[in-house]
């Protein structure tokens, strides 16, 4: 009996030591980077902010023509935005303060981007305001419709067509 009492106490004492070292943080060392570290290569090959003597960075941000469809807290439409002009767009999923975005036009907006001390947990930790609109050029929208058709030149348009088969099995001529 003093040998299971024993045996069950050393097996208890060695999963404590287990769940322990597993819950234990570690410090992060020179290989690895917490996120506040990591950049993006947009913000090392942007301009860097100048900072505002109303507190914040101003920075310049290009805004796409169009709104795309984007899933935050929940669907959504967001702008398309870059700090660099020879960048991809981004998906913007905040507000810019005092900006109205209309479709059809690209925009090159100077805004200021303060910290948000208390960020909602759905909210972003940056506010921007906008402070100039540099530019604002109207994007061509124009759409090309396509006409199917066959490569001997004629219409698919009005034509009439007949099943001949079905994933590779012969279709019988009097079935429709």
């Amino acid at each position: 009996m003093k040998k299971k009492t024993s045996w069950l106490t050393f097996t208890l004492v060695l999963a404590s030591l287990v769940l322990l070292a597993a819950c234990g943080g570690t410090s992060p060392t020179g290989e690895e980077q917490t996120p506040e570290a990591t950049t993006s290569a947009a913000e090392e090959t942007a301009v860097p902010p100048t900072t505002d003597t109303a507190g914040g960075d101003i920075i310049t941000l290009y805004v796409g023509p169009e709104l795309v469809d984007c899933t935050g807290v929940a669907p959504q439409q967001c702008m398309q935005v870059k700090e660099d002009p020879n960048a991809e767009y981004t998906l913007f999923y905040g507000q810019i303060d005092g900006f109205t975005f209309e479709p059809g036009y690209e925009y090159e907006l100077q805004v200021r981007a303060e910290s948000v001390e208390n960020p909602p947990a759905d909210g972003s930790s940056i506010k921007y305001t906008l402070i100039d609109v540099i530019s604002q050029t109207p994007v061509s929208t124009t759409t090309t419709t396509m006409t199917p058709s066959v490569s001997g030149g004629g219409e698919l348009a009005g034509t009439s067509w007949q099943l001949q088969s079905l994933q590779g099995a012969e279709v019988l001529a009097d079935t429709e």
